[in-house]
Parts: structure tokens; sequence; C-alpha cells
């Protein structure tokens, strides 16, 4: 286990940039497996739009959540399995402050993107994979969690 979890991803501290290498490969990655999900396989499970209910233009928009279906070109979808990706892996923080949420900001209309069914549970196997290895990376930089006292 410590072969998978410290050799391969930094060296057991000698390669303190290789985790995060590791994460973005890994959001190209999962950004794949959210296409599925945006073609429409499954009836029920997806990533959703929820409209925020206090947002300022009311107009627009719906009340109810809306299944985000993408069937139009191949960019487009991989356009935002990338970004829902992205936001998976950001999904870190406490509180106020969330990096996903600032990303999500970015955005120019008020609604998130939430997921249910696998694709929820494949969402969250990569938060926790990216908190991991930012953790990882930051302590391998910054400390030196392997030394010997």
């Amino acid at each position: 286990m410590n072969l998978y979890l410290f050799e391969y991803t930094s060296e057991w501290g000698m390669s303190p940039g290789r985790p995060l290498l590791i994460l973005v490969c890994l959001i190209f990655l999962f950004s794949f497996i959210y296409m599925f999900a945006l073609v429409g396989l499954g009836d029920e499970d997806g990533i959703w739009k929820v409209w925020i209910p206090e947002r300022v233009r009311s107009e627009l928009g719906e009340s109810e959540p809306k299944k985000l279906l993408i069937c139009s070109k191949a960019i487009h979808i991989w356009g935002y399995g990338l970004y829902f990706s992205l936001l998976s892996a950001a999904h870190i923080g406490w509180r106020d402050l969330n990096v996903g949420n600032w990303i999500a900001r970015i955005q120019p209309r008020e609604y998130t993107l939430s997921a249910t069914g696998w694709v929820r549970t494949v969402s969250g196997i990569q938060s926790l994979i990216s908190v991991y290895l930012l953790a990882l990376s930051v302590l391998t930089y910054f400390g030196r969690p392997f030394d010997q006292f």
C-alpha cells in the first residue's frame, strides 16, 4: 500500500511536484468519465443545473433543477466535463474558504452544477483523491514528513 500512496506519488518526498502533476492528469481523466453523464447515459443519474433561489435575476432559470444534457459538438461535451471535473477536484475547503465555490463564481450564469447517482460517487472519489494529492504535495514541499527523528 505504501508503494502506491507514497512511492509512486511523491517518491517519499523526493518529488514534491509529482502529486500536482498527477492531480492535473486526473482532472483530464475524470472529465472523460463525466462526458458519459452529459450525453444522457442513464435516466436519473447525471449532472444537474440547480438555480440559486436568491439569484439577482429571477426571470432567468427555473425553480426546479434541470438535468444538463449536451448532445451537440464533442468539444462542448468535453468542455463541460472538464469544468465539472475541475469543480469536483477543487471542492476543497472549509465554510467560505472553498476553492470550488470560487471557481464556480467565475461563470456568468447563476446556477451551480450538482451530481446525482454514480456521477456523485465518482465526484466524491475525485474530491478525496484531490485532497490527498494536494496535502501530500504541500507536506513534501514545505515539511519533511518522511524523516526519521
